[in-house]
């Protein structure tokens, strides 16, 4: 299996809230998912996976993260990013994992 971070961001100018969450793709399939805190699968299109945390705005914006392999060594800008560009020695795998 696959391991995919999407992370998210509310764009409602009031919240501004940002999460992550990590998602698994079976080889069969496309379709990245997760299991949530009850045992459930939940799939990374669901509009749950939408929906802020913080004020229940389905105002949000996502993007998977893309790393690239660099010199650059990894810090708390990778580990603290929003955007979904990672270009340091971590190659993605610690980029916005402050927000999981």
């Amino acid at each position: 299996m696959n391991t995919n971070r999407i992370i998210r961001r509310c764009k409602r100018k009031s919240c501004g809230h940002v999460w992550a969450r990590q998602y698994e793709t079976a080889p069969n399939t496309r379709a990245p998912f997760r299991i949530d805190e009850s045992g459930k699968r939940v799939f990374a299109s669901d509009s749950y996976e939408w929906t802020c945390p913080k004020c229940n705005s389905q105002c949000v914006t996502g993007n998977t993260v893309q790393g690239f392999i660099s010199e650059h060594k990894c810090g708390a800008k990778c580990l603290s990013a929003i955007g979904p560009n990672c270009e340091c020695s971590c190659g993605g795998a610690n980029h916005g994992t402050n927000w999981l």
